[in-house]
């Protein structure tokens, strides 16, 4: 029985999936490397400043020491000076014509032992009280590196899945591309979709296939045409250029308005969904902007929710990706991060195990849209047509 030929199109199609399980791959792998690595980072940080506590506290029981030792010989010949008084005292009443003056001596010396105990004693207090502080301060900090460790685990679980199954796909890719020496391209009716290859849950890849909310609202579009949809996923810096290069026909889950599509030749569809931007914290323990006066907000470079921290004057720390901004605000080197709830979600239980909230109501809302080529007009009113 002859083996069953596939027809170019589903050999381009199986050449995708592979290359866009593979593209996904590559850029997960490094976000949880980064992961990784600013985990470990923070522990060399927090080790350094757990050794510099613990010094400063052996220092304070140093200093205790001795002043215990101050204190005890102070209060050893206070008390042979009292004891020394009474007798005095027990001899003027047998000799009345005693000196007293000799007795006062005696008394304003013990007075000025007792003084000098007291502050020995005072001081020997507020030592104490810094060790304590410093101990408790030994203790938070010891407990907030421990409690990080089940994040760095399910990191490196995840690290090492994904360069096994990055192997696979290599391996697949290369046995694929041996027996298939003449793929051919799609025809001119495929209608080609580009996305983000990294923003789940809006557009990302799934073994090996686009998925996400935008997705599949193209996926319903591409019924409504009547054309095959092939979807093109790559970073947003390499998608945005194939599409003004025509490459690409469309691009899926656009934030519109935004002031970096003012002069480019572009158009947008009408919204069918929205972004909204949310503070995310620790447990979701309610924030709003006001309350991040003096405090940092993590950002994503280049995201509506970089521009809208600048809006409410937010002390703003960026980053490449928002999962850079979650782990410093698990060490607590952030007051929250501002991101897309979806998004923010979403990427708390993939790499947080879901300690990350949403703690704020909607600060802003950006309009989802499909960005066409200026001269794809009569494509985008077929589009506005289905979404109306």
């Amino acid at each position: 029985m002859s083996k069953k030929k596939c027809s170019p199109e589903t050999n381009i199609m199986k050449a995708l999936m592979l290359e866009n399980d593979l593209r996904s791959q590559e850029i997960e792998a490094k976000q949880i490397f980064d992961v990784i690595m600013m985990f470990q980072k923070q522990y060399a940080k927090f080790t350094s400043k757990i050794q510099q506590q613990i010094d400063t506290a052996f220092n304070d029981l140093k200093i205790i020491s001795g002043g215990a030792s101050d204190v005890t010989g102070l209060a050893n010949i206070s008390s042979k000076k009292i004891k020394e008084a009474i007798e005095g005292l027990s001899s003027q009443a047998e000799t009345p014509n005693r000196d007293t003056d000799d007795i006062s001596k005696i008394l304003q010396s013990v007075h000025d032992d007792i003084n000098g105990i007291s502050e020995k004693v005072g001081r020997q207090a507020m030592e104490i009280s810094s060790l304590l502080s410093f101990l408790d301060i030994i203790h938070i900090t010891g407990e907030k590196a421990v409690g990080r460790l089940p994040y760095v685990e399910s990191s490196v679980r995840k690290y090492n899945e994904i360069n096994k199954q990055t192997l696979r796909n290599l391996t697949a890719l290369a046995n694929f591309l041996s027996q298939e020496k003449n793929i051919k391209t799609v025809g001119d009716k495929a209608l080609l979709m580009g996305h983000d290859i990294a923003y789940p849950p809006w557009a990302h890849i799934e073994k090996g296939v686009s998925a996400g909310i935008g997705i599949e609202h193209a996926h319903q579009m591409g019924k409504s045409l009547e054309r095959k949809q092939i979807f093109i996923a790559d970073q947003w810096s390499k998608v945005y250029p194939k599409l003004i290069g025509g490459e690409v026909d469309v691009l899926i889950s656009v934030g519109w308005p935004n002031r970096i599509f003012n002069k480019e030749p572009v158009i947008a569809s009408k919204p069918y969904d929205q972004f909204r931007a949310r503070l995310f914290t620790i447990d979701g323990v309610p924030t709003t902007p006001k309350d991040l006066r003096g405090k940092k907000v993590g950002v994503q470079k280049g995201s509506f929710s970089e521009s809208l921290s600048v809006y409410f004057g937010l002390e703003r720390v960026v980053f490449e990706n928002d999962i850079c901004g979650m782990v410093q605000l698990l060490w607590g080197n952030l007051g929250a991060v501002l991101v897309e709830e979806k998004v923010g979600t979403y990427l708390s239980e993939a790499f947080f195990m879901g300690k990350i909230k949403s703690a704020s109501d909607v600060l802003e809302s950006l309009d989802v849209v499909y960005l066409f080529r200026e001269d794809s007009a009569e494509l985008m009113e077929h589009f506005n047509s289905f979404i109306e």
